[in-house]
């Protein structure tokens, strides 16, 4: 099975707070998740979409 990450994981990941994933969830910045119980989890195809959108950001 394929990896699915935490808000915590993925706030990690690009150094910001959980609160800012989740605002990203709100803003419509992350398209895919999937709820569990409850609990948002985010799948590794999403993670590299959001990779290479920022990407896309700061690139000169």
């Amino acid at each position: 099975m394929a990896k699915l990450w935490t808000p915590q994981e993925l706030a990690d990941f690009f150094k910001v707070t959980v609160r800012t994933v989740y605002r990203w969830v709100d803003e419509g910045d992350i398209r895919e998740f999937i709820k569990i119980k409850g609990s948002l989890r985010f799948t590794q195809k999403e993670v590299d979409r959001l990779m290479k959108a920022n990407k896309e950001k700061v690139s000169f």
